[in-house]
């Protein structure tokens, strides 16, 4: 789940290049990944930042773990 917005691991694997998945981000703040298992269990994987590379949009991913 990227805040606000929820996909199935399905979903996640089938994104490719050129596909869109709209966000409610704020730029200058960071969205963090988040796994849910279906019940109770929440994990948060990571940071991501959103932006631009070579006019083209992206995501860079940070680890929460030092």
């Amino acid at each position: 789940m990227l805040t606000p917005v929820s996909l199935t691991l399905g979903q996640v694997q089938g994104l490719g290049v050129g596909d869109i998945v709209p966000l409610f981000q704020r730029l200058d703040q960071p969205a963090t990944l988040t796994l849910h298992d279906g019940g109770l269990q929440t994990r948060r994987l990571c940071t991501a930042w959103l932006g631009q590379v070579q006019g083209q949009m992206a995501v860079e991913l940070f680890s929460l773990e030092s």
